[in-house]
């Protein structure tokens, strides 16, 4: 994977509307979602 890759991902303040769980749940399935796209091209 190269090291050039950057993203920005914009979280609400917390319990704004959503909870810290929510958030880090949230957050997961993003960055699952980006490394599997970065891995796809990479291959």
């Amino acid at each position: 994977m190269k090291k050039n890759h950057v993203a920005f991902i914009h979280v609400p303040p917390l319990n704004k509307p959503f909870n810290g769980k929510q958030l880090a749940d949230g957050l997961r399935v993003v960055i699952q979602a980006m490394l599997e796209q970065v891995s796809t091209k990479a291959a």
